[in-house]
C-alpha cells in the first residue's frame, strides 16, 4: 500500500500477491475485450480524424486520432477536397478513389474523413476519403447501413 494514506495506516494488506496478480490480469483482459468490441463497432463508419503525423513504422502512412480519441493509421494518399452526403452514402466508397483531378494532399493538422477498415483491438486502420472540417463533418448525414 502507498505510505501516508488512510489505508496504509489503518488496514492490513492480507491479500496474497498471486490473487492481486490474477485480479489485475482479469481487469486488463476485460479492458482489452471491451476495447476491441468498441473499435469493431466503428468499422465502416466514417470518422473525422485529426492528422497528427507520420507513422513511426511506415513512412507512407499517416497517423491521427478520431474525434473519439482513437488512434488510426491510413495511407498518405491524395484525397478529395470536399465530400457531400450523396458521395458519403454510396455503398461502394471505392468510386471516390478514381476522381484524381479533384484530389489534394494531406498535411499534418488537417481534418480528414477516414473510413476504418480493420482494427487490432487497440488501433484502427482505414482509408482516407476527403478533407473536412469539424463544422462540415457535423453537417454530413450518412447512413451506416449503406457504408458497411
Amino acid at each position: 500500500m502507498r505510505e501516508k494514506t488512510h489505508a496504509h495506516r489503518n488496514y492490513l494488506d492480507d491479500v496474497p500477491g498471486n490473487v492481486k496478480t490474477r485480479r489485475l490480469n482479469e481487469i486488463i483482459q476485460t479492458f482489452h475485450t471491451n476495447a476491441k468490441i468498441k473499435l469493431n463497432a466503428l468499422l465502416g463508419i466514417p470518422q473525422l480524424v485529426l492528422v497528427e503525423g507520420i507513422s513511426n513504422r511506415h513512412n507512407e502512412r499517416l497517423r491521427g486520432r478520431t474525434d473519439g480519441g482513437h488512434k488510426i493509421y491510413f495511407d498518405n494518399v491524395r484525397v478529395l477536397e470536399s465530400i457531400n452526403n450523396q458521395m458519403l452514402n454510396r455503398s461502394d466508397n471505392c468510386h471516390m478513389l478514381n476522381i484524381d483531378n479533384q484530389k489534394i494532399g494531406i498535411k499534418i493538422g488537417d481534418y480528414v474523413i477516414v473510413v476504418p477498415t480493420s482494427t487490432t483491438g487497440a488501433t484502427l486502420y482505414g482509408i482516407p476519403i476527403a478533407k473536412s472540417s469539424i463544422a462540415h463533418f457535423s453537417k454530413l448525414n450518412y447512413n451506416e447501413k449503406n457504408i458497411k
